[in-house]
């Protein structure tokens, strides 16, 4: 979660401003970093910077500081496009990004950032930051962006040879693609086709438009709203998402002819000396080895999700209309995620589930959202939230934007975190994505993962990237994580119970999240309700209580 925004600390002296967009109060922040974070992620919600910057580079869309309004923009002017393709004013392709932040004076250069790079297909230009985000050729989803501009590489055109007999397309006509089995609860992230969203009355429907179209490979289908979105071959990642109620399919012909088979190694020149097999061989370095992130299995990903859901709702069930007041200064939590109203994701969630269906029960509270993002414990013009967000447990579009938010706020960049100080074990990736959850990012915030990692590097003297031992490394990490929910304040401490969890799940050796997973539960009485809290964690053991009670209860992880 992002931390919230709180008016009463630090000196006058000490403290940068927020500047709402409308008129309203000034909001001081603790740190400078902080304030795109707290007002939105970098600048999208109804706040900006004073310097315009935040913990994750510029804030985009940040408006001009009210001292230096008056200075005219240097910011380059927008053409027709460039080399690249035709440039699209005020597009933001959102998501599926390559490289981020990369720096940029103008279309030109982001174009040329990105025909360096193979994996580029596209890329966003923000103009007043002059920052380039470079993107796949699919993936990401076209919205709009005030200050944006986006290009899509345009592929050059082969020169035609001599007309010759008509050769037979290896791509299948409509009417070849074949339904494969429906896949109930999985969601195909990414790879949407352009135009790729269509209404259909059921999975046989949603099937039949994707059959109608020859780029379209696999589709996903949303029941309570009718959304059938249509996906390439290639390009989208297969999620099980448990309760969800999306379904979906590959079309079988399609899919076996669109991706191409990954070249293999290639073969040492003839010409290259051989090692001798008697030589003695040096040990590598740490840098020499190569990395290749591995994915977690889909049954790490369901394990590692439980094991959040019980930390943030006590179940394993993910709990898509969860909705509670904890007290804990940032709002009303909600959804599987743990989304709260006093920061930017739980804006952002209900954002998104409008964009997906615009005529919903929670449309009604977006200017209050707004209002009160960024503000904490502040619940003016929410009443009744909770209730119609119970309402929505079972609502497929809440549950996709839910999904989406938690993807792209927390899973995504822990797995970056992941790739960055190249870790390998599920166990790692899972508490990383605890730890995203929990703690959210932002250079400056104390509390943030940010922190956390840098604790952790100081404690052992680097990563594992460096040459440290991963287990080495994720001990370092989760004492670090301990004493940050330890020693911040009284409710954090409560939190702690996550952290030694997962120790035990290290010192018991599953590094690999295998099941089963034993958490010991235990009733407890917090704010004159009950709660339910973890009593301990068990791997591979089946236990029997003597005593069995309904104040005590085993969750199995299977």
């Amino acid at each position: 979660m992002l931390l919230a925004c709180l008016s009463a600390v630090a000196n006058a002296d000490q403290v940068d401003w927020c500047y709402p967009r409308a008129t309203g109060p000034e909001m001081p922040c603790p740190k400078a970093e902080q304030c795109c974070s707290i007002w939105g992620i970098c600048g999208t919600g109804d706040h900006y910077c004073k310097k315009s910057h935040c913990a994750r580079g510029a804030c985009l869309d940040a408006p001009v500081a009210p001292e230096s309004q008056e200075q005219p923009s240097t910011s380059p002017p927008v053409d027709g496009g460039t080399v690249c393709g035709t440039a699209l004013d005020g597009v933001d392709l959102w998501g599926a990004d390559v490289k981020s932040d990369i720096p940029g004076e103008s279309l030109e250069d982001c174009c040329a950032a990105c025909t360096a790079l193979p994996t580029c297909g596209a890329f966003t230009f923000a103009r007043q930051q002059r920052t380039c985000y470079l993107k796949t050729s699919s993936g990401w989803d076209r919205r709009a962006g005030e200050g944006m501009t986006s290009v899509v590489l345009e592929v050059p055109s082969i020169p035609q040879t001599p007309p010759t007999a008509p050769e037979p397309t290896l791509t299948p006509s409509p009417e070849q693609g074949t339904c494969g089995a429906a896949l109930p609860d999985v969601d195909l992230f990414g790879g949407d086709i352009a135009a790729g969203v269509k209404t259909a009355s059921n999975l046989e429907a949603c099937c039949a438009a994707c059959k109608a179209v020859g780029a379209c490979g696999a589709f996903t289908f949303l029941p309570d709203s009718g959304n059938c979105y249509l996906k390439a071959s290639t390009g989208w990642t297969r999620q099980n998402k448990p309760g969800s109620g999306m379904q979906s399919g590959i079309l079988s012909d399609r899919a076996t002819v669109a991706p191409t088979p990954s070249p293999k190694a290639p073969t040492p020149s003839p010409k290259a000396p051989t090692p001798s097999p008697k030589a003695p061989v040096p040990s590598p370095k740490p840098q020499s080895t190569g990395y290749k992130y591995v994915p977690m299995t889909e049954d790490q990903m369901r394990r590692m999700y439980q094991l959040t859901s019980v930390f943030e709702n006590a179940d394993i069930n993910l709990q898509y209309g969860y909705a509670g007041r904890l007290k804990d200064g940032r709002g009303v939590t909600y959804g599987f995620c743990g989304f709260t109203t006093g920061t930017g994701d739980g804006l952002m969630t209900v954002q998104e589930y409008t964009r997906l269906k615009p005529n919903n029960p929670l449309a009604r509270f977006l200017p209050a959202l707004r209002s009160v993002a960024g503000k904490g414990d502040k619940f003016t013009g929410l009443d009744g939230f909770d209730q119609e967000v119970r309402k929505l447990a079972k609502d497929t579009d809440f549950i996709k934007a839910q999904w989406t938010i938690c993807d792209k706020e927390y899973h995504e960049p822990a797995m970056q975190i992941c790739r960055d100080i190249k870790c390998n074990h599920a166990l790692t990736k899972a508490q990383l994505h605890d730890a995203l959850v929990n703690h959210g990012q932002g250079l400056g915030d104390k509390f943030s993962v940010d922190y956390i990692l840098a604790a952790a590097k100081k404690a052992v003297g680097g990563t594992p990237a460096t040459g440290v031992n991963e287990v080495t490394w994720l001990k370092a990490f989760l004492q670090a994580r301990y004493n940050l929910l330890y020693n911040w304040d009284r409710v954090a401490r409560v939190s702690v119970k996550r952290i030694t969890m997962y120790q035990k799940l290290v010192d018991a050796g599953n590094l690999n999240l295998d099941g089963p997973i034993y958490i010991d539960l235990q009733k407890r009485t917090q704010n004159g309700a009950p709660v339910w809290q973890i009593k301990d964690v068990y791997y591979g053991t089946f236990l029997i209580y003597e005593n069995p009670s309904d104040d005590r209860r085993l969750a199995l992880i299977v």
